[in-house]
C-alpha cells in the first residue's frame, strides 16, 4: 500500500494526526541539534540507516518485515500499557502477569523486554530506537523463549544489533538519518515520512501510539525518570554515577534525576498536555512525571497503582459500549449523586432577572438542570421555574424540596407540550452532546420554548477526563459554528458573547428566523 495514501486513511478515519505545539517543536529542535552536534549521532544514524536498509533487502530479512509503523493496527476499544525498566516496575509485575489483553496491548522499550520475558509476560510490541548498543542497558542477544512473538518497531537508524539478533516480526519506524538529504530521501520513500523523536523509546512508544492507533487510554509503568539509589530496577546502570540533581517525585519526595531525564519528561508532558489533551493518560511509575519542582501535582495526570489503573480502564470500555442516552444517564446520575459534579448557578438569570425585574418570564425551564441549584435559586426569589436533566437526580432535587419540580429526561426528547415556557435556559449542556443528536435536541428546545432562550456553551474539552476516564464534552466547537447552528434551527439571536478566560459562550436569543 501507498504510504503517504495510509497516512492520509489513518488521519481520515482516526481523525489522529501528528500534531506538535510550539513547545514540543522546540524541545525537539533542542534534542536533535544535541544528538547531532554534540553527541555527533548523526554519523551514526546515517550509518546505520544504510546498513538496516541493507539488511532489509536481504531474503531471510524480508521475511521478518511486516511494514512501516504507519500500517500498525488501530487497536480500537483498547488501552495501552508501556513498561519501561525503572524501580516501580517491580511492583507492577503480578500485575502485568495478570493483563487482560482483550483489553490491553502491552508495549515494552528495548531496555524493558528482556525482564518482561523472564517473567512470562510477553508484549506485543517492543520498540528500540537506540542509535548505540550498550549491554549494560539492553543486548537481544539470547533472549527468553516466547520473544519472536514479539513484534519489534525498529527506528531505521536503530542499532544494527537490534535487526541482526531481534528473533520476530519487525516494524519500521522512519526517524533518524535525517542529516543526510539522499539518506532521508531514501527512509521516506521506503517506509513514509519521519516521525519526530521524543529523546527515549518509551516516549517515542506513546507518540506513536497517541498518533498512528485508536488507543486513547495510556497506562505508563517503570517510567521513573528518577531515583534514590538506582536507575533500573534490577541492575546499576552508568546513569546511577552520573552528575544528577534533587527534585521531587509524586509523594513529594526528593529524588535524583539528570537533564536527559528532565527533557523526556518536559517532553511527555508537553506531548500529553498540550498536543493530545483528549487522551487519558494514568502514571503508574511513581517518579517525576507530571510534578513540578515544588511537588504540585499537574492536572492533566492521574497517579494510581497498575491495578487500580486497569481497572478504570476496564469501567470505562465498558461504558463506551453502551448505547450513547444510556450512558449518559449512568456518567450523570453517578456524579450527580457522589457529589463530585456541582455546576456554578445560572449566571445570567442571577445578573438579569434576580437583581431586577427586568425581563421576567411566567414560566422558566432549566434544560440540563444537574442537582437543580438554578432551579431551587429561581424559585427561592419567586420565579416559575423548572428543570430537566438526564440523570436520575430525585435525591438531590427532593434535598432541595424542588423534587415536583424536576424531571429526569434527555434534552431532544422532553415530556412538555409545545411553546410550554416562556423563558428556557440551557447553561453548559449542549457541549455534553454528541453531534449526531444536537440537532434533535434544538429542535426540542425550540419547541417548547415560546419566546426567549438563554445558553452558555464551553468551547474546549475538560483540563482533564471527568468520569473513568472519559472526557464528557463529546461536541468542541468553536463560536462560529454554534452560531450557524442555532440560526439554521430558526433562532433569532439576541446577542452573544465569548469569554475567553473560561473559554466559554453566553447565547441570547428568541424563536424567530433571522433574516
Amino acid at each position: 500500500m501507498d504510504l503517504s495514501k495510509r497516512e492520509s486513511q489513518i488521519k481520515q478515519k482516526y481523525g489522529h494526526r501528528i500534531k506538535q505545539d510550539s513547545t514540543i517543536d522546540s524541545f525537539m529542535r533542542w534534542t536533535n541539534d544535541h544528538d547531532i552536534n554534540e553527541v555527533g549521532l548523526a554519523a551514526v544514524w546515517n550509518r546505520n540507516a544504510e546498513l538496516n536498509m541493507q539488511l532489509m533487502k536481504q531474503p531471510e530479512w524480508k521475511k521478518k518485515y511486516v511494514g512501516s509503523i504507519y500500517q500498525l493496527l488501530p487497536h480500537k476499544e483498547k488501552a495501552a500499557i508501556y513498561v519501561g525498566r525503572g524501580p516501580s516496575i517491580l511492583k507492577a509485575e503480578k500485575m502485568l502477569q495478570k493483563v487482560d489483553r482483550n483489553l490491553f496491548v502491552i508495549i515494552s522499550t528495548n531496555s524493558s523486554v528482556r525482564w518482561l520475558l523472564e517473567r512470562d509476560i510477553v508484549p506485543d510490541y517492543m520498540i528500540c530506537i537506540d542509535g548505540r548498543n550498550n549491554a549494560s542497558y539492553w543486548t537481544f542477544k539470547d533472549l527468553p523463549e516466547k520473544a519472536d512473538q514479539v513484534e519489534a518497531w525498529l527506528s531505521i537508524s536503530a542499532c544494527p544489533h537490534a535487526y541482526k539478533y531481534w528473533p520476530g516480526m519487525i516494524r519500521i519506524i522512519p526517524m533518524g538519518g535525517s542529516a543526510d538529504p539522499a539518506i532521508r530521501t531514501k527512509i521516506v520513500n521506503r517506509y513514509g515520512k519521519l516521525l519526530p523523536g521524543g529523546g527515549n523509546a518509551f516516549n517515542e512508544a506513546i507518540f506513536i501510539a497517541m498518533s498512528l492507533t485508536s488507543l486513547r487510554m495510556h497506562l505508563l509503568v517503570g517510567n521513573n525518570l528518577s531515583f534514590e539509589t538506582q536507575h533500573y530496577a534490577d541492575s546499576k546502570s552508568i546513569r546511577d554515577e552520573t552528575p544528577h540533581f534533587s527534585t521531587k517525585n509524586i509523594y513529594g519526595e526528593e529524588v535524583g534525576t539528570e537533564i536527559p531525564f528532565w527533557i523526556y519528561k518536559t517532553w511527555l508532558e508537553s506531548l500529553i498536555f498540550q498536543a493530545y489533551p483528549e487522551h487519558m493518560v494514568i502514571n503508574c511509575s511513581e517518579g517525576i512525571l507530571g510534578v513540578d519542582p515544588r511537588g504540585n501535582l499537574y492536572p492533566h495526570i492521574d497517579h494510581m497503582p497498575l491495578d487500580m489503573a486497569m481497572d478504570r480502564v476496564k469501567k470505562a470500555i465498558e461504558m463506551e459500549s453502551l448505547p450513547y442516552f444510556e450512558k449518559a444517564k449512568m456518567v450523570y446520575t453517578t456524579l450527580i449523586n457522589n457529589g463530585s459534579y456541582n455546576p456554578k448557578e445560572i449566571r445570567y438569570l442571577k445578573d438579569k432577572y434576580y437583581k431586577t425585574d427586568k425581563n421576567p418570564f411566567k414560566k422558566g425551564l432549566d434544560v440540563g438542570c444537574s442537582t437543580g441549584t438554578g432551579v431551587k435559586h429561581a424559585r427561592d426569589r419567586g420565579y416559575n421555574m423548572y428543570g430537566c436533566d438526564i440523570a436520575d437526580a430525585k435525591e438531590r432535587w427532593k434535598e432541595k424540596g424542588i423534587e415536583k419540580y424536576c424531571t429526569t429526561c434527555p434534552a431532544h426528547k422532553m415530556p412538555y407540550k409545545n411553546n410550554e415556557f416562556d423563558h428556557i435556559v440551557c447553561t453548559e449542556v449542549l457541549e455534553h452532546i454528541p453531534e449526531q443528536y444536537i440537532d434533535d435536541t434544538l429542535k426540542e428546545i425550540k419547541r417548547v420554548g415560546s419566546n426567549r432562550f438563554s445558553f452558555t456553551i464551553h468551547l474546549s474539552l475538560e483540563s482533564k477526563p471527568a468520569f473513568k476516564g472519559m472526557y464528557l464534552h463529546f461536541l468542541v466547537k468553536p463560536s462560529a459554528w454554534w452560531l450557524r447552528k442555532f440560526k439554521e434551527h430558526g433562532f433569532k439571536i439576541l446577542g452573544w458573547d465569548e469569554c475567553k478566560e473560561v473559554n466559554d459562550m453566553v447565547i441570547e436569543a428568541a424563536k424567530g428566523v433571522n433574516s
